[in-house]
């Protein structure tokens, strides 16, 4: 049987149906989570130095974030859409012009 952890976040699909606990154990050995990012970053000092290292990771080039598209400022509709149809995998980024 299986041994897994199941971590749930995010609701762009809608809340989780309920799931009875004893359900997981006929399953193997599972268990679910739902953590909260405030649970994990208790003070703001904490939260921007956790900020800082994810940054600091990127700009080494040890995370590399996927872009899907590029709207500029005007189209922040059709970027909404887009995002709303959940037809993209990655970021979507808005372009802000300098003079805004």
């Amino acid at each position: 049987l299986p041994i897994c952890h199941l971590v749930t976040f995010g609701n762009a699909s809608g809340p989780i149906d309920p799931i009875a606990p004893l359900i997981l154990s006929t399953h193997g050995s599972l268990s679910l989570t739902r953590p909260k990012l405030q649970d994990y970053m208790l003070t703001r000092e904490e939260a921007e130095a956790r900020v800082a290292a994810v940054l600091g990771l990127i700009a080494d080039k040890k995370v590399a974030l996927t872009v899907a598209s590029t709207f500029p400022l005007e189209q922040a509709a059709a970027a909404q859409q887009l995002l709303e149809s959940r037809g993209s995998v990655g970021k979507i980024v808005l372009e802000i012009p300098q003079n805004f």
